[in-house]
């Protein structure tokens, strides 16, 4: 996987992810009022990916956007391989440059 290499070869890695809401995807809803989740983990192939890149040995940085809870207990591990998990929630506008100043 191209996105693994590149964390391998680099000084942090960076990881945005975290749930889609029914406003933006519709038949791919994750969250919405009144809409039961029926998992609380990362959806999809996040959570494999976080793994792939934290086993680089390359410090990692999670990064969650979304408007509810996510449990996220194998990345909380100290030997997880995950240096910090950052939520955001949606952070609207300025989502792309919040989380850069909050880690820069």
């Amino acid at each position: 996987d191209a996105a693994v290499e590149l964390a391998r070869q680099s000084d942090v890695a960076v990881i945005v992810g975290g749930l889609i809401t029914c406003q933006e995807t519709g038949d791919q809803c994750q969250e919405a009022e009144a809409y039961d989740r029926v998992a609380i983990g990362l959806p999809g192939v996040q959570e494999d990916f976080v793994k792939a890149v934290a086993a680089t040995g390359t410090p990692t940085v999670l990064v969650i956007l979304s408007g509810a809870s996510v449990s996220l207990p194998a990345f909380a591990a100290a030997d997880s391989g995950v240096a910090a998990i950052v939520y955001g929630w949606y952070p609207g506008e300025e989502g792309g440059t919040a989380p850069a100043d909050v880690l820069l």
